[in-house]
């Protein structure tokens, strides 16, 4: 059985401290329906989301793709939720997958988010029917601080997850310098570069194929102005 269920939501940008840790897990409502909540996911705050639910029988697999091709200058943390009504009793396993793809992406690559098991009491014959949806904007996952303050460095970072290498983008208002570092999860420099910087867009291209598999934080400094952006590696 392959159930298809496609949606595509665009969502404010608001920014306030939020939690940065993304969680899985399954509520069970009304007896037969199973809402899959993935939370504190941090994106791009311009992502648009569209959700693919397959199942054997007793597996369900979720795959959320980003389809969108316009980039903010900000990332956020929001909420996707999958419902899934008439679901038969039984115990079940859901795993949700990222899907990554061009032009976001050097190539089309999937990877797993996360997997949790749930039981089903009772239900009813019909056919499964899936909901998703997308929340707001829920807070900037690193500062907490409004991007359009003049302490803040406009920038974003891409492709996110990156494999060789990662570029990040950033608009100056002076021709000075800029500090352009990164860090591990341990708070270790593990790079560090200064750039000269034109007025307007500019963009550093980093490579990362002696980084392994996980999360690293790019810092950006320019003078009293600051900014932090998550990237994620993935070593295929």
């Amino acid at each position: 059985m392959k159930i298809v269920f496609t949606t595509l939501v665009l969502f404010l940008a608001m920014f306030c401290i939020a939690e940065s840790q993304d969680t899985i897990s399954v509520e069970i409502y009304n007896i037969n329906t199973a809402i899959i909540w993935h939370k504190h996911i941090s994106a791009n705050c311009g992502s648009k989301f569209e959700v693919e639910v397959t199942s054997d029988g007793t597996h369900f697999t979720v795959t959320e793709t980003d389809t969108s091709t316009e980039w903010a200058f900000c990332d956020c943390i929001f909420n996707l939720s999958t419902t899934i009504t008439f679901v038969p009793a039984g115990d079940y396993t859901v795993d949700i997958y990222r899907r990554e793809k061009p032009p976001n992406f050097p190539k089309d690559t999937i990877y797993l988010e996360g997997s949790v098991p749930f039981h089903i009491d009772m239900g009813p014959l019909p056919p499964s029917k899936i909901d998703f949806k997308q929340s707001e904007c829920l807070g900037s996952p690193w500062n907490g601080v409004d991007e359009t303050q003049n302490n803040n460095i406009p920038a974003i970072v891409y492709p996110n997850p990156a494999s060789s290498s990662v570029s990040v983008k950033y608009e100056s208002s002076s021709y000075s310098k800029i500090q352009i570092s990164i860090y591990d999860i341990l708070g270790n420099e593990i790079f560090s570069s200064s750039e000269d910087c034109n007025i307007g867009m500019n963009e550093k291209v980093i490579e990362c194929r002696s980084l392994g598999t996980g999360y690293y934080i790019i810092r950006l400094k320019q003078g009293e102005r600051v900014e932090a952006k998550p990237v994620m590696i993935i070593r295929n």
